[in-house]
């Protein structure tokens, strides 16, 4: 969807490898900040601010318009938050293959981790599916000059699929951890 965004939203193709560089490196100097709170704030409520950040910074690249500044912002935010949840999540997966492992005292670690390879890849497989439905809805044509239906249909994709989806997984980490505030 950023590639789709880039290239036919913004007319920037051009850009799409270093905003794509500039998310993954924010990522990655997220990394001390998480360690940090994760060791002051509880995991769960990390994962849903990241969720929050990630959805808030999807809306606000959408506002952002074809502004590369603050796209580039904007992107570096979404970078930041979304790298809560994601890291977050396997270290929720390790504790939780920890306490099934010791109450059913043998090693599932392994079982534990091959379901949640298994559940990305279910996840990428749907999201990868609704972007091509609502391309296809939208009369996207690859490689030609997009119209406005198309271009709808992939700020539809960037900004509104991605941004519920955040919202989503922010909903359901709060109905699975909703004894624990």
């Amino acid at each position: 969807a950023t590639i789709y965004y880039m290239k036919y939203y913004v007319n920037r193709y051009d850009m799409t490898s270093l905003f794509l560089f500039i998310c993954t490196l924010s990522s990655l100097l997220a990394q001390p900040l998480i360690l940090n709170l994760s060791k002051k704030v509880k995991m769960h409520l990390l994962m849903i601010l990241g969720f929050i950040g990630g959805s808030l910074s999807m809306i606000l690249m959408s506002l952002a318009d074809r502004s590369l500044l603050i796209l580039v912002f904007c992107n570096i935010l979404y970078g930041i938050s979304t790298a809560f949840p994601a890291n977050l999540v396997y270290v929720y997966a390790a504790e939780l293959s920890e306490r099934i492992s010791i109450k059913m005292k043998n090693n599932c670690n392994a079982v534990i981790h091959s379901l949640l390879g298994l559940a990305a890849k279910i996840g990428i497989s749907i999201s990868g599916a609704i972007i091509a439905l609502i391309l296809h809805v939208t009369s996207y044509i690859p490689n030609t000059t997009q119209n406005s239906s198309s271009l709808l249909g992939i700020q539809i994709t960037f900004i509104l699929v991605t941004s519920l989806c955040y919202l989503i997984a922010a909903l359901f980490v709060y109905i699975s951890y909703k004894h624990d505030y």
